[in-house]
């Protein structure tokens, strides 16, 4: 299981335990979305000002930043059953996304 609260992104087993934060920077986050193999973890944050993609192995490890947008709008799209990650960066008025503004990461 995974949540945000105090933004930060924090994991849980789904057996139960104890919650550890894949995140510690103290910047606003959102739009978690697990890996089709429940390996990795996408979400949003705007650590360096604006959102951008970042994902991290659910086990632990760094976080790596896939996106760089600079864009207000940018959110996770989900994941490919290939296991990339679908990043766009602007929503259609519909709230569909716009397949010229996703980026398969």
């Amino acid at each position: 299981m995974v949540f945000t609260a105090d933004s930060e992104v924090w994991s849980v087993p789904a057996a139960g335990g104890r919650a550890r934060r894949p995140t510690d920077d103290r910047a606003r986050v959102g739009h978690l979305c697990i890996s089709p193999d429940a390996a990795l973890l996408a979400w949003t944050s705007s650590r360096d000002g604006v959102p951008e993609v970042y994902a991290a192995p659910l086990d632990g490890g760094p976080p790596r930043r896939l996106t760089h947008f600079g864009h207000a709008r940018t959110r996770v799209a989900g994941w490919t059953p290939q296991g990339e990650v679908p990043a766009s960066r602007s929503l259609c008025p519909s709230g569909t996304n716009d397949p010229e503004a996703t980026c398969r990461l």
